[in-house]
């Protein structure tokens, strides 16, 4: 059962934008996500079972179209790697293509402009309505980072933020 962020992460060209997309993906980042043959089993334990914490997971039916077009590179989809070998790759492209069609971008002029759009700040806007930006924490706070199928990165964050601490 994985975690939409393990199968998900920031194209190597594209780290300036970490930061804001991890903001818009963290919710979706940290839902699991359910084949249909585990459907069944999964929700009876999680119906029987006091979680003591949050749970959202996302039932998958994997009948879905395949997609063979390429995301626009200034758009929040053609700045991620979708991993390739896991059955919910189709799946999550979708809902990616559904839910997180954002344009990227560079200026705030180029923001106002756009119907739905990130900034590389971390500010979104949705249907032109909807405007939100979260600042309780550091955009490139890697300690907060959810996206990626290896940790390692995190990981040596958190040794390089201990050695600054220490030399303190």
């Amino acid at each position: 059962l994985p975690f939409v962020g393990e199968l998900l992460q920031v194209k190597s060209s594209e780290k300036k934008w970490q930061g804001a997309i991890e903001r818009v993906l963290r919710s979706f980042g940290l839902s699991i996500l359910v084949s249909e043959k585990d459907y069944l089993e999964v929700s009876a334990y999680v119906n029987k079972t006091h979680l003591k914490d949050k749970l959202v997971y996302f039932r998958v039916n994997e009948a879905r179209r395949s997609i063979n077009s390429k995301p626009a590179q200034d758009t929040l989809l053609g700045k991620l790697d979708i991993k390739k070998d896991s059955q919910f790759a189709v799946w999550l492209r979708q809902e990616l293509e559904e839910h997180f069609n954002f344009i990227c971008c560079e200026t705030v002029e180029d923001f106002q402009k756009q119907v739905r759009a990130i900034s590389i700040s971390g500010q979104i806007k949705s249907f032109n309505k909807r405007h939100e930006k979260d600042d309780r924490y550091r955009i490139d706070d890697k300690s907060r980072y959810i996206l990626g199928w290896s940790n390692k990165e995190k990981i040596e964050s958190f040794k390089n933020d201990l050695k600054v601490v220490q030399q303190e």
